[in-house]
């Protein structure tokens, strides 16, 4: 019998990496009638992309926008689909998708990559890729390719 995802979890950095990989949680969502749970993490409130250049907004301020703009792609780009949990979450992106997915007792997670390769995963590392290692459930990530 195939596997039923319930409840998916797909990070949303607003790349179009994530839109894509988006893409993907929402068919199965679909599949099942589940519900999409679409946190955005907020990981470093001074260079978020919704201070404008120049101003110093309260960090309450900036979640709020980062809510519109979810409420926003989910119009969107799902049509409106009504099975979703739109979360502003501050802290390490890594850590914060975990006790997400634990909070929200998700089936599947859909994740997007970047694909950085070399000195600059070495620094940074992969948030994909730490997921993959410690998710309490299955993990579908998702690679842009070249169109």
């Amino acid at each position: 019998m195939p596997r039923e995802f319930k409840t998916i979890l797909c990070p949303i950095d607003f790349s179009d990496a994530s839109y894509h990989a988006l893409d993907y949680a929402l068919r199965f969502a679909r599949a099942s009638e589940g519900t999409l749970v679409l946190p955005h993490i907020l990981h470093d409130p001074m260079s978020d992309e919704f201070r404008p250049a120049g101003h110093v907004l309260p960090f309450g301020e900036v979640q709020k926008r980062a809510a519109a703009k979810l409420e926003q792609i989910r119009q969107e780009r799902l049509g409106g689909y009504p099975n979703c949990v739109l979360l502003a979450e501050v802290g390490d992106p890594f850590a914060e998708i975990l006790r997400i997915a634990k909070e929200y007792k998700v089936d599947l997670i859909v994740v997007a990559t970047h694909g950085r390769t070399g000195l600059q995963h070495l620094l940074i590392g992969s948030v994909a890729e730490k997921i993959v290692r410690h998710a309490p459930c299955p993990v579908f990530v998702v690679r842009r390719g070249v169109d």
